[in-house]
């Protein structure tokens, strides 16, 4: 196995775990796992005009209480890709004269990945969950979704006082906000997708 597709895999894995046990409220660590060829084969089928059945991302459940989430939201893992930085979209290299298209940064390509994969899948809100060498795992939402959970839980991030980075860029049409993993899992927790999952199927 390759050395970035086994890092990539343990990544999968792990957050797996981590999200299982913020999903159950730390009680179980199995109610999510890596998808079969990390969505590949989803996207593939979906190309097509077929569906598949949790199958979408990089994240399935295995056990149906996960479905509320997965219903809601797609998630791409990427990890490694020393080399880039939010910062790019901002300090990027001027465009050459004869260029007629700026080139897209690394984070406008993964971001555009998972929504071009969350719109063949029918899903609303698509998820990037990054994590560079020796840093900090970072989940990167639409910012719709982000105003949806600070109206639903009456708060914002303020009273962790950790750092949120809105991130605004004409690819895409869309804004996005940035916060590290972990801060994500203290702030919200799941009630919000299953209260939308609850009255979606009232």
């Amino acid at each position: 196995m390759a050395k970035g597709k086994g890092k990539g895999s343990a990544f999968e894995r792990k957050f797996s775990v981590d999200v299982s046990m913020w999903y159950s409220e730390g009680e179980r660590d199995d109610i999510f796992y890596r998808s079969a060829t990390s969505g590949g084969r989803s996207t593939q089928r979906a190309k097509l005009g077929k569906t598949t059945a949790n199958s979408a991302g990089d994240i399935c459940y295995i056990d149906g209480i996960g479905m509320p989430l997965l219903m809601f939201c797609i998630f791409e893992l990427k990890v490694g890709y020393g080399n880039y930085s939010a910062w790019d979209i901002l300090d990027q290299a001027k465009q050459k004269s004869n260029q007629k298209i700026r080139s897209l940064q690394k984070l406008e390509k993964f971001l555009g990945q998972v929504t071009n994969d969350a719109e063949l899948a029918g899903v609303k809100y698509p998820m990037l969950v990054s994590k560079r060498d020796k840093r900090l795992p970072v989940i990167t939402m639409p910012r719709e979704l982000f105003n949806e959970l600070t109206d639903f839980y009456g708060s914002s991030l303020q009273v962790a006082q950790e750092p949120v980075m809105l991130i605004k860029f004409k690819y895409e049409q869309s804004d996005w906000v940035s916060m590290r993993l972990a801060e994500f899992f203290d702030w919200a927790d799941a009630e919000y997708f299953k209260y939308k999952y609850k009255e979606l199927n009232k």
